[in-house]
């Protein structure tokens, strides 16, 4: 093997130039150039991605402008500490050799990047975990979410970024990706953008970066969905109808069962199999509110508290199977394909799911004269807050039809004329 060599007395150059982005062409990465003499001691990125037009070839520098002044900092703050590691290098050791001189530069350079920081988070997220602080699905959703973002890294050549150089106008860049790139639905767009928000906010927290650069970037939301609910007419039409198939027809029954109990698709799940205890159908035959059965539990979703009396016609589809452990339940994507056909079958002009059946129970029940602060219990809300947001163009309809009263109380009374006892008394009054 040859020996490296070393350098002279003579301190090392520092130049930088511009590799223009294969996939953006107006966009440049800075390149860092060592050099003694003409020979090129090394040559890495800096990382740090900027349009052509603020870079200034003759000054080595970037043009201050309020849109790039991350990158111009960062590119300040890159110079400085570049400069100081070669001069130091060079003070403290007359003859060093090209590979001491890269591999200190590149430990500063790649000291943390979003890989390091992608351990570092998915061990946090395992040990809450472990401690029940955290659901297993977080972890599960947070890696979809970060291969989106590894996707956009590689796309934009960023996977070895210095995190601390990563910018507002990076985080944008991964918004327009999502937007582009993907398939997404607006939601899930912007839960990716706050997963990887939170990820940059674990990094601040460890003192990795100063400043998160998603701190100010938000996806917009998206318009409020219409309720999705069946009327009275239309529930009460899917129950008389029998179909021949015995697959539709247990579907049917699976959807009316929480159309009267107000499970979701998940909780209806635990309570068929038995899985979990997390939702029980107890025994009460001494209930002072004349319910024998109670469905009680907490749901998988939130954890929320819940508890359901049962109606008569749920009791009567849990006989109809010979019991709740009876009751067929399928996987919820095929159970959602068969509610396609179920509806149109009934003549039900909406795009129904389980979760639709949820939405009728609590329509069903406001509908009947329940409190909202009921409904919340039954549906296993945490907050009212939530009720009230969910079901409030039901609620405006019944504040309406309760107005009513007063409208047709007030016009039944309607004072046409002022009276000769009016007068007097305001004449009095104005005497005073």
């Amino acid at each position: 093997m040859k020996k490296s060599k070393t350098l002279r007395n003579t301190p090392p150059m520092i130049y930088y130039r511009l590799r223009p982005q294969t996939k953006n062409p107006k966009n440049a990465t800075i390149q860092c150039i060592i050099k003694k003499g003409t020979k090129t001691l090394a040559s890495f990125s800096t990382y740090i991605a900027i349009p052509l037009n603020i870079w200034v070839k003759e000054l080595n520098a970037i043009t201050y402008t309020e849109t790039h002044k991350t990158e111009y900092y960062a590119f300040e703050v890159h110079k400085k500490n570049t400069s100081e590691i070669v001069q130091n290098l060079h003070d403290q050791k007359q003859d060093f050799t090209t590979e001491e001189l890269k591999e200190i530069l590149f430990k500063e350079e790649t000291k943390y990047i979003f890989s390091d920081l992608k351990e570092k988070v998915l061990l946090h997220y395992t040990a809450l975990i472990a401690k029940g602080e955290v659901k297993k699905s977080v972890l599960v959703h947070s890696k979809q979410y970060i291969k989106k973002f590894e996707s956009f890294l590689n796309s934009e050549s960023l996977t070895k970024k210095n995190l601390c150089n990563f910018s507002k106008k990076d985080a944008e860049n991964f918004c327009d990706y999502l937007r582009k790139n993907t398939f997404l639905q607006p939601n899930t767009r912007r839960k990716t953008v706050q997963s990887i928000k939170a990820y940059f906010e674990y990094a601040c927290k460890w003192e990795l970066i100063q400043k998160n650069p998603f701190e100010f970037v938000e996806m917009p939301k998206t318009a409020k969905k219409t309720l999705i609910f069946l009327t009275d007419q239309e529930r009460e039409r899917l129950e008389r109808y029998s179909f021949e198939s015995n697959s539709l027809e247990r579907v049917k029954d699976l959807f009316l069962l929480q159309c009267y109990t107000g499970l979701a698709y998940i909780d209806l799940y635990n309570l068929i199999t038995q899985k979990t205890e997390l939702v029980r159908l107890e025994e009460q035959p001494n209930d002072k509110q004349g319910f024998d059965f109670w469905i009680t539990g907490n749901r998988q979703k939130s954890s929320s508290f819940f508890s359901v009396p049962l109606l008569p016609k749920a009791l009567s589809i849990i006989q109809k199977h010979n019991g709740i452990q009876n009751v067929p339940i399928i996987s919820n994507q095929n159970y959602n394909k068969f509610l396609k056909e179920v509806a149109k079958v009934c003549a039900i002009d909406k795009n129904i799911t389980t979760h639709t059946a949820r939405k009728t129970f609590g329509f069903y029940a406001l509908n009947e004269g329940v409190s909202i602060e009921s409904v919340a219990k039954m549906l296993g809300h945490s907050n009212i807050a939530i009720t009230q947001k969910l079901y409030a163009q039901v609620l405006n309809k019944r504040i309406g039809q309760e107005m009513e009263k007063i409208k047709d109380l007030q016009t039944s009374n309607i004072i046409l004329k002022i009276t000769n006892e009016d007068k007097e008394l305001l004449k009095n009054y104005s005497q005073k």
